[in-house]
């Protein structure tokens, strides 16, 4: 089931808004489930959060790696949790080089692929263990939107606010 949210652009920043619904859930303590994330680190709630809406996964069965760059792999299954997409079939064709079947990425860079929020990095390739850089990251926010949610971004800007 994906999540009920809505995507707003604010100044400086896309805030995603979920429904109600969500607020109900019972949060998962992250700092019982990882070891790597102390129950006093600033950041525990918005793990709980996102752990226990299956936006996140640990990086193994009790670590989550905050302090760790993700990779592009782990960008676009981001995507694939908010959207509720069934990634369970491993055994797809990407259609990207570097993207075997069976890895845990494989169905999520698939479909990112095929909902035009991915394009590679060139000559086949996604390159899955890269760290996502902000620029790629805007680029697939912005296809994700636009592509995949189907909205437009009526965003303008005064060419002089930027001289």
């Amino acid at each position: 089931m994906a999540l009920q949210y809505n995507m707003e652009m604010a100044e400086n920043a896309l805030r995603v808004l979920f429904d109600d619904e969500t607020k109900e859930k019972t949060l998962i303590d992250s700092s019982s489930k990882f070891i790597d994330v102390p129950s006093k680190a600033w950041y525990k709630k918005y793990v709980d959060y996102s752990v226990t809406y299956g936006i996140f996964t640990g990086t193994s069965s009790n670590t989550f790696s905050p302090n760790t760059d993700m990779t592009r792999a782990q960008f676009v299954q981001v995507f694939a949790n908010i959207s509720g997409v069934d990634t369970s079939n491993k055994n797809v064709n990407s259609g990207f080089s570097d993207v075997p079947k069976g890895k845990w990425y494989t169905a999520a860079v698939t479909w990112a692929a095929k909902n035009g929020i991915v394009n590679g990095v060139g000559g086949g390739r996604f390159d899955p263990n890269a760290k996502v850089t902000r620029e790629q990251m805007c680029v697939m926010i912005v296809n994700y939107i636009e592509n995949y949610q189907k909205r437009t971004l009526n965003v303008t800007a005064n060419a002089s606010t930027f001289a």
